[in-house]
């Protein structure tokens, strides 16, 4: 199961990995903000909706994986466990507080003002009542699922909130003192050096039990989903908002844009970045809402098949910082003629897609020693073969295309299987479509070449 910000995803998979069922429900609304969830309502919800779920199988699923976002957190009583207060959006990390527990400045200009604020107010609430406990919606969900006295978090989820070093203090039952608040109050680590210890049982309606065996971040279980299980191996989410995943295996080199992915039960952590680009996202919305181009990458796709290529129309994205330090897009459509219509647009935005996505590709590889060899496509299962194979030519690496949807359910489920280590060493996948560099990437070449010229005027434009 996975958690998502609007909806539930569950994922039923069989002893060997392989997917049976998918299924997406859309979270209520109704009696809760979408952006601020209602947790008794969620908890609700996915009572019945597990209830239903392993209903309709004919054998009891074994174990149940948990995956989340962790957007949210919250404060609830050690001896109710009753919720205080509203969740609140999270900052991400890094955070840190002084000796009065006033949150600074946080290092990531992305995490600001209000979610700052509103966790500010929980620390300084939580500290004044040592019952509080403060932890992210699925560490409590967990709790209420299982009936657990002892609230647990994994350390792929705390990775989100806290630092590398802060997490490996709390590893060790040592809280630091920047966090601001006591052992006794933060969920412990799931037990992840011994696989006999499972995290608790969820009692459903019929009698039956459904063993968590699994908790872990999304961005975790999206990396399993779509079997990058490798140093180098990366997945790909275009829509609704663009980022890459990079597993940069066991060591850390950017401890500032690195996670945790998950730990083997001998005890090596595996850890990925996360690369946001958001021009992309700005990239589409002006294609859309200006051209009527269609709403999504595959009507757009669509289009750009019409014509043989763009002619000499170009599209070039460029990333201002404005005076008040927030960011916008500006957006340069060159080389149209009388002759140019939609479909020579809609292909030049296709190639620009897959222009800033090498961008970005070029830009990690130079900067980190563990170079992109092969990236999968997370949300799209339709096989838009011009934008896959122009990012397979421009990056020189294998672009692979799932036919099946893999959520971070299907990863959440996968990381019940007994022995994830030898799983992850044996794993193969049937389902996919693999690009691969043509023999002659100069036409690709060509079109980086140029497109990058336009980058550079625009820039020098802009001083």
């Amino acid at each position: 199961m996975d958690i998502g910000h609007t909806s539930l995803n569950f994922s039923v998979i069989d002893e060997m990995g392989s997917q049976v069922r998918s299924i997406e429900v859309a979270i209520n609304s109704q009696l809760s903000e979408p952006h601020q969830p209602n947790p008794s309502e969620l908890l609700t919800q996915i009572m019945a909706h597990l209830d239903s779920l392993v209903s309709i199988e004919t054998e009891t699923p074994q174990a149940l994986g948990l995956s989340g976002a962790n957007r949210f957190v919250l404060l609830w009583d050690r001896n109710s466990s009753v919720p205080i207060g509203d969740p609140v959006k999270a900052p991400g990390r890094l955070l840190s507080y002084d000796a009065q527990s006033k949150l600074t400045e946080p290092t990531n200009a992305a995490n600001n003002s209000q979610s700052a604020t509103d966790f500010q107010r929980l620390i300084r609430t939580a500290q004044v009542n040592d019952s509080l406990i403060l932890g992210s919606l699925e560490s409590w969900l967990l709790s209420q699922l299982t009936g657990s006295t002892s609230p647990l978090t994994d350390p792929s989820c705390a990775s989100r909130f806290y630092t590398l070093n802060q997490i490996q203090q709390m590893d060790k039952g040592v809280i630091p003192e920047e966090v601001g608040l006591k052992p006794t109050q933060h969920p412990n680590f799931t037990p992840s050096s011994n696989p006999s210890n499972t995290l608790g049982k969820i009692h459903l309606a019929d009698g039956r039990e459904l063993r968590v065996s699994s908790f872990l971040s999304s961005q975790s279980a999206q990396l399993l989903s779509h079997g990058c299980l490798l140093p180098g191996q990366g997945v790909l989410f275009l829509e609704p908002s663009a980022r890459m995943l990079i597993n940069t295996g066991s060591e850390v080199h950017d401890p500032d844009n690195t996670f945790i992915a998950w730990q083997l039960p001998e005890g090596e952590t595996t850890y990925l970045s996360e690369i946001t680009m958001p021009e992309i996202k700005d990239t589409l919305r002006w294609l859309f809402s200006n051209f009527n181009l269609g709403h999504s990458l595959t009507e757009l796709h669509s289009l750009a098949k019409q014509v043989r290529s763009a002619e000499q129309v170009t599209l070039v994205p460029y990333r201002t910082t404005n005076t008040d330090k927030t960011q916008s897009t500006s957006l340069l459509l060159a080389g149209l003629s009388v002759s140019s219509n939609k479909f020579h647009i809609a292909r030049a935005g296709l190639e620009s897609i897959a222009l800033q996505i090498s961008s970005f590709i070029t830009l990690w590889n130079k900067s980190n020693p563990v170079p992109l060899q092969s990236l999968s496509m997370g949300d799209v299962t339709d096989h838009l073969e011009l934008l896959f194979q122009l990012i397979s030519d421009l990056n020189h690496i294998s672009v692979l295309c799932s036919r099946l949807p893999r959520t971070s359910a299907y990863g959440a489920a996968l990381s019940t299987l007994p022995g994830l280590d030898s799983f992850i060493s044996n794993y193969e996948t049937t389902d996919e479509a693999n690009y691969v560099p043509s023999a002659n990437p100069r036409a690709a070449a060509s079109k980086l070449d140029k497109w990058l010229r336009f980058q550079d005027k625009l820039a020098s434009f802009n001083k």
